[in-house]
């Protein structure tokens, strides 16, 4: 360490008096010990709160609410369409943009598809083989090969402004309208023959929704709800069936039976379910204020969303309880969610430039149990985290998170269980939660752990100034030099108190003969004091410095410093 002259001193400030105690004369002046600011903390000891330990460069984020989060490379949003037997979400860019975000199903970002302008509702085909794109901006429907990823445009007339594609009687549906123009619906052959206006004289361009069970119906969806019956081909046709009136309406999605209709609009506050035999109402499925998302998925699960908290519910197929919800980071947008097999996938708006994409599992949650190998740390100690996950592949993954006391928070390390068993370790300086996340498996979804927190001490250093040598670990002072005392605090606690004791032998034991009152720690976390009066030859005093505590460090005590007086 670095020698400090005492001259790194300020002068003396509030002074406690210590009581004459022990041998010598009872007429001799009491020492005194003041409470001493340092003008700047010797380097020894402020290099000290400068030490805490820290979380690696991967300290970015804590763990993610629910599941994975993707940041999606677009600025705007159409649909969210999910192609698992080719292991793909397509996600578009929506109205102004120009593009279709292409990730895994484990929410991987893989490319983004350009030349697709104003790229807004989105089918998949019913054989699988093509992602079929509402090209609002290039007046065209975009077909996207699954297999390939490659695209191709076929026009579907000027000014048409189509938003919504839909498939059933052997032809593709788009609705269409731009800006201030009425709504229609029209048809695309196989060949790319395009019959416009086969449905005329909407409020809006509609939403549409149809189903490999009712084959040759249409639903529409703006100002009303209405079932259409239609015909493909050359001469295609449609006739009004039944219709209700809806409020503001944010997305729509039939059963996998055909039997229902539900539909996500801002008014009422529950997801709607209409009979598609004649669109009475057969039910709701019960979520909160302003419905704006359905999907469901093969086996009839709903997954229901709203703009608000939580974001996501889940139903059984005519459940009107949610059995499951999720909270999202952001809100979700309108119409942003898809359902295959086991995995949600939503997409939120966030304060971000960016939208997310959240992949989330219906699937119950695993046992994950985070322990540590102590409950209380010295500072700077090794703290051992183990995560349990019984059963856990071992091609599963398991992070484990720290969040400490004064906010930070990130990834302390990620990797595969053994036998379902992960550990990792942190230097703590402070009061530190750890949690886990796991990736997930066959038989359950992705979870996060219960937070574990463990206490960690401060560590106080101190150390006297002024001797003029050393005999047995004892500083030797001269009876006219006074002590002065010097300590610091990691982690730093700058404008908190540091409190100076000091100690005679008496009767063969230490006794407390004085203490300061509240020394405040300067911005390098260190604070002194002095020792000053009559010193006696043969005089034996120690001092320390002590931290009490707060809710960030527990209470830590420096070293004694022992100190004799000669001539």
């Amino acid at each position: 360490m670095r020698r400090i002259s005492a001259a790194a001193f300020s002068a003396t400030l509030v002074i406690i008096s210590l009581a004459a105690v022990g041998t010598g004369s009872a007429t001799a002046a009491p020492s005194r010990v003041h409470d001493e600011h340092l003008g700047a903390a010797p380097a020894h000891l402020s290099a000290l709160t400068r030490t805490a330990p820290r979380l690696g460069a991967t300290s970015v984020s804590g763990p993610p609410s629910v599941g994975i989060e993707t940041s999606l490379p677009l600025p705007g949003f159409g649909d969210v369409v999910a192609d698992p037997s080719h292991g793909h979400v397509f996600v578009s860019s929506g109205e102004g943009h120009d593009g279709v975000t292409v990730l895994s199903t484990i929410g991987t970002v893989k490319r983004t598809l350009s030349g697709l302008p104003g790229a807004s509702g989105m089918v998949l085909s019913a054989d699988g083989s093509t992602v079929y794109v509402a090209l609002f901006n290039g007046d065209a429907i975009g077909e996207i090969d699954t297999a390939t990823l490659a695209v191709t445009t076929l026009p579907t007339g000027a000014d048409t402004c189509p938003s919504s594609v839909a498939q059933t009687a052997g032809s593709l549906w788009f609705g269409y309208g731009c800006y201030g123009a009425s709504g229609s619906v029209g048809t695309m052959e196989p060949d790319g023959t395009v019959h416009p206006g086969v449905i005329t004289g909407l409020g809006s361009a509609p939403q549409l929704a149809t189903s490999p069970a009712l084959d040759g119906v249409l639903f529409t969806g703006e100002g009303l709800l209405a079932k259409y019956l239609v015909t493909g081909g050359g001469t295609p046709s449609a006739t009004r069936e039944h219709y209700v009136s809806i409020t503001n309406l944010g997305d729509m999605a039939i059963t996998p039976d055909g039997t229902e209709v539900v539909v996500a609009a801002g008014w009422p506050y529950y997801q709607q379910r209409f009979a598609t035999s004649d669109l009475s109402v057969a039910g709701q499925y019960t979520t909160s204020n302003y419905p704006d998302a359905v999907a469901i998925n093969a086996d009839g699960q709903v997954a229901a969303g709203i703009n608000g908290t939580p974001d996501v519910w889940l139903f059984q197929p005519g459940g009107s309880t949610a059995t499951r919800t999720y909270s999202l980071r952001g809100s979700l947008v309108p119409g942003g969610l898809a359902f295959a097999g086991s995995h949600i996938y939503a997409v939120t708006n966030t304060s971000g430039p960016y939208d997310e994409l959240h992949v989330v599992s219906t699937l119950p949650d695993a046992t994950v149990k985070v322990t540590t190998d102590k409950s209380t740390y010295k500072y700077a100690a090794k703290a051992h985290v183990k995560v349990r996950v019984p059963g856990a592949p071992n091609s599963s993954t398991v992070s484990v998170y720290a969040k400490l006391a004064n906010g930070a928070h990130g990834l302390v390390k990620s990797g595969h269980p053994t036998a379902g068993v992960f550990t990792a370790a942190l230097h703590v300086g402070l009061r530190t939660t750890f949690t886990a996340t796991y990736s997930g498996d066959d038989t359950h979804g992705p979870t996060t752990s219960k937070g574990v927190t463990v206490k960690v001490h401060g560590l106080v250093v101190d150390k006297v100034f002024g001797k003029y040598a050393t005999s047995h670990h004892v500083a030797l002072f001269h009876v006219r030099k006074d002590p002065r005392i010097g300590a610091a605090m990691a982690p730093g606690h700058a404008g908190q108190c540091l409190y100076f004791v000091a100690q005679k032998p008496v009767g063969g034991h230490w006794r407390t003969v004085g203490k300061t009152g509240c020394v405040v720690m300067n911005s390098d976390s260190a604070a002194g004091a002095i020792f000053s009066g009559t010193h006696r030859v043969g005089e034996r005093v120690r001092f320390r410095a002590e931290w009490h505590g707060d809710k960030v460090n527990l209470a830590d005590d420096g070293p004694w410093l022992d100190v004799r007086f000669t001539r």
